[in-house]
């Protein structure tokens, strides 16, 4: 396994290796937060009649229409995964679909006053256990800012390299 061995004449101690080590801890432990995010999530949707999948699409929306495509991309989803969920918000009246100036065939997905309410409604019920594990982690606000910084730069340093998909 010759490939994976260290280059010769480098330390594994050296700055390029703890800068890896690093990241692949944040990534992991990332990754462990979204799942635990998302059974603690899926549990609360369920107790208001919704499902997690919903809660996380009206969120992505929340800060304006967007594509399937968009959504699926910034959940981490397949588009069809997305385009389910979708089929199921705008058969409830919690979504609807205009016309995509940018894109025929791709229309742009609004939040109805319905589905307004239904996200508040998740995120109140929410609130308080949320505030209660920032709380138990004695984190701050410029320290849950910081981290977000960072999964954004890293996010945004990434985006050349990730496949995307055409809108």
């Amino acid at each position: 396994m010759s490939g994976w061995a260290v280059p010769s004449g480098r330390s594994p101690h050296t700055t390029d290796e703890r800068l890896l080590r690093a990241y692949r801890s944040l990534i992991a432990d990332v990754h462990e937060l979204a799942h635990v995010t998302q059974r603690i999530s899926d549990s609360e949707a369920r107790a208001v009649g919704a499902t997690a999948s919903q809660w996380h699409v009206l969120s992505v929306l929340s800060v304006g229409p967007r594509t399937v495509p968009s959504v699926a991309r910034r959940l981490g989803l397949s588009r069809q995964a997305v385009q389910r969920t979708v089929d199921d918000l705008v058969l409830h009246g919690l979504l609807v679909l205009r016309p995509n100036p940018e894109h025929r065939t791709s229309p742009l997905l609004e939040i109805t006053g319905a589905g307004t309410r239904l996200q508040a409604l998740l995120y109140s019920s929410s609130d308080a256990a949320r505030l209660d594990v920032i709380a138990q982690a004695s984190l701050s606000p410029e320290e849950l800012e910081s981290a977000f910084a960072v999964v954004r730069r890293l996010l945004d340093a990434m985006a050349p390299h990730s496949q995307r998909d055409p809108e």
